[in-house]
């Protein structure tokens, strides 16, 4: 990287002599500090600030017009960001104290000395520097974040940046519930990084800045430079590389932009490698690639992968349904995280709808299986986790078939088939229990019968459906909540509410 940050200096004094003098030993003090300008007064140095870039303000005390004092107050207060060191003679030590306390650096004492006005400005560079790299990360930042201001900052105005998306561990699902690692292990991961030191002999770069993403586990680096004489590709090998010797065996996934760009396209393209790199990353690898125009998201595979495994949702057996997954997830795991992430979601679906597991408790397993994917290093050590968690969550849920939790579930799939014909004999199969012990303790939680309980369900749902329709007839009625016969559904309706559904209907308009 580049060393050659300057740094500019005006120099405010009204006698000639004393004025050439400090500009030669600002000029000696250091190769990066450029003289901005030279004032022979207070009102020609705010001209000078009006126009120019300044660093650091060196001026006299003491000034016809304009004094130095009034010189220090006027420029804290419209250009607060510069550095003053004042001038002084023995005599006007009070009135140095008296600028020390407008905010000052620090003040020499008349002669000037090389070695302590060199000693004085060294640090007062490196004190800017750092408030620039701090200030520009913030500005960064921020402009990542669409809040771009629209005057382009002095350090950027010329020259570009090449951005770097980076995520460290595989790309987790967005899955609400799952913490991706504690702060405290992501903040170790990126502290094993000096990215500084990786593009060491890279001579294009001026700056780089390491900012804050939505994730723990990713960050934009942000390289600028002021030449389009570059390779993107070069820089994304020099990453790769450096990012391998740092990790091992963690995966990663890094997205350049192609080309340099300015400052006023950092939020448009940080969106773009924020979306591709959703589609594009893929798990259990160590990749740096350029985001290109023409990328293949292959949005067309996820598709066909996801229709292919519907197949769960007709596998009531767990050898089945484990077996099935064994299949095929191997292949799924080569690809993209946009049909991996799919695929995991539709798995603990296929519990829920197939095995009759509650939503919740799906949605526990889920999380908390997607919670480790980040730092899962093989496709078999994410074979293995997601078995495992299948295994437990059929566990779980049968040492919970008893009791309420049981009749819970059977009401749950009534509620959920209402319409369709299910007997006792369906749901012993479905639960693992004898019709007449499920027959038994449903009676004993709800006080009726399974079948009546559907009974209840399906004449609730016709109340609402003639609330909402005065007009349709009962044949359509019947048809929605589960019966062919309209007049054998009137009758069971009469039976339950003592009214026939069009009388019981006029007795609500009344």
């Amino acid at each position: 990287m580049k060393q050659n940050n300057t740094f500019s200096v005006l120099v405010a004094e009204d006698e000639p002599i004393i004025l050439n003098n400090i500009i030669k030993k600002v000029q000696g003090a250091s190769p990066d500090i450029r003289i901005a300008g030279k004032a022979a007064s207070g009102m020609d140095a705010l001209e000078i600030l009006g126009h120019t870039h300044v660093d650091i303000l060196i001026t006299d005390i003491e000034m016809p017009g304009l004094s130095g004092l009034e010189l220090i107050r006027q420029v804290k207060e419209a250009f607060p960001s510069v550095h003053i060191i004042i001038l002084s003679g023995y005599s006007n030590f009070e009135y140095a104290r008296t600028a020390l306390r407008y905010g000052v650096e620090d003040y020499l004492l008349k002669p000037v000395e090389q070695e302590t006005l060199c000693g004085l400005l060294r640090g007062l560079c490196a004190r800017i520097d750092e408030e620039r790299r701090m200030d520009g990360r913030e500005i960064l930042s921020l402009a990542l974040n669409n809040s771009i201001d629209s005057d382009i900052p002095y350090m950027f105005s010329e020259g570009g940046f090449l951005l770097f998306h980076i995520t460290l561990g595989n790309l987790p699902p967005s899955i609400e519930g799952a913490p991706i690692f504690c702060a405290e292990d992501t903040g170790l991961l990126w502290q094993k990084t000096d990215f500084a030191r990786c593009f060491e002999n890279a001579r294009e770069i001026e700056h780089l800045w390491l900012i804050d993403e939505h994730l723990p586990t990713q960050k934009f680096l942000i390289l600028h430079m002021d030449t389009a004489h570059f390779s993107a590709y070069y820089f994304c090998i020099l990453l790769k590389k450096y990012l391998t010797a740092c990790f091992h065996d963690l995966p990663f996934f890094v997205l350049s932009s192609p080309d340099l760009i300015p400052y006023q396209d950092l939020w448009k393209t940080g969106r773009h490698l924020r979306s591709l790199t959703q589609r594009l990353a893929r798990p259990f690898v160590q990749e740096a690639k350029i985001a290109e125009s023409t990328e293949d998201i292959q949005s067309g595979q996820s598709e066909t992968v996801l229709r292919d495994m519907q197949i769960l949702f007709t596998l009531n057996n767990e050898t089945a349904f484990l077996q099935y997954i064994g299949r095929v997830l191997p292949d799924i795991l080569q690809s993209p995280s946009a049909v991996f992430h799919p695929c995991i979601r539709l798995v603990y679906q296929a519990m829920h709808n197939s095995f009759q597991i509650s939503t919740q408790e799906c949605t526990i397993a889920e999380a908390e299986f997607c919670s480790r994917i980040p730092t899962m290093k093989t496709p078999e050590e994410c074979i293995s986790s997601l078995t495992e968690s299948l295994k437990s969550l059929w566990k779980n849920a049968s040492s919970h078939y008893t009791g309420s939790t049981l009749c819970a579930r059977i009401a749950e799939y009534m509620e959920k088939n209402y319409s369709q014909q299910v007997s006792m004999t369906d749901l012993s199969e479905c639960f693992g229990y004898t019709a007449s012990y499920i027959n038994r303790l449903f009676k004993k939680e709800y006080g009726t019968s399974p079948i009546q309980y559907q009974t209840v369900l399906r004449m609730s749902r016709a109340k609402e459906i003639l609330l909402k329709n005065p007009d349709i007839n009962i044949k359509s009625v019947a048809q929605s909540v589960g019966y062919e016969d309209s007049r054998y559904f009137s009758r069971i309706f009469k039976n339950e509410t003592g009214m026939t559904p069009s009388a019981w209907l006029e007795s609500q308009a009344e």
